[in-house]
């Protein structure tokens, strides 16, 4: 006796006849919460405020040289470098260029207004080492991080 496989015997369409019933019969009662939870959801993203995260990988790398010719940059060295990087990150005249290159902070106006775009873009950035999914932290390596509400484009 051969067995046969009734979903091959089947051709496609008597396959998809209790779909196409149902749907013919349902599609009345799916329509409504359908249209229903479109509208809801394009009204929530209108009212949902917009607000964006730039991350990026700041690696201070030691010399890959023997420390007979140079000498080995110690902790504190590292952390001077990384120092001197934040300062020049967060420097007045490169958040000035970034605040009018990208047009950020339209909405504040007024005398000082350029002061207080540039600190309010310096409050959105925060540098902090980088941990490892192990908990441990990675050495010479931070991350910077900006968030803040998305400027109109």
């Amino acid at each position: 006796m051969k067995l046969e496989d009734s979903s091959h015997s089947k051709s496609f369409a008597e396959l998809l006849t209790p779909y196409l019933f149902a749907f013919q019969r349902y599609w009345k009662l799916a329509f409504g919460p359908a249209i229903v939870i479109a509208l809801l959801t394009v009204l929530v993203s209108r009212k949902w405020p917009d607000y964006f995260k730039a991350d990026a990988k700041i690696s201070i790398s030691t010399p890959k040289v023997t420390s007979d010719l140079v000498d080995n940059l110690g902790q504190a060295e590292m952390l001077s470098r990384l120092e001197a990087i934040v300062q020049e990150i967060l420097s007045r005249p490169r958040l000035r260029g970034i605040i009018k290159q990208h047009n950020l902070y339209t909405d504040i106006k007024g005398p000082g207004s350029a002061e207080a775009a540039m600190k309010t873009l310096r409050d959105a950035v925060t540098i902090n080492q980088v941990r490892s999914e192990t908990g441990a932290s990675r050495n010479y390596t931070y991350s910077s991080i900006v968030k803040g509400k998305t400027p109109g484009i």
